[in-house]
């Protein structure tokens, strides 16, 4: 998983995770 990828958590960060689970 690319947590940090811009350096932040952001909502938008986690939804891309989300995203490329599912």
């Amino acid at each position: 998983m690319r947590f940090a990828r811009g350096g932040m958590l952001s909502s938008g960060a986690l939804l891309d995770e989300a995203a490329r689970l599912l």
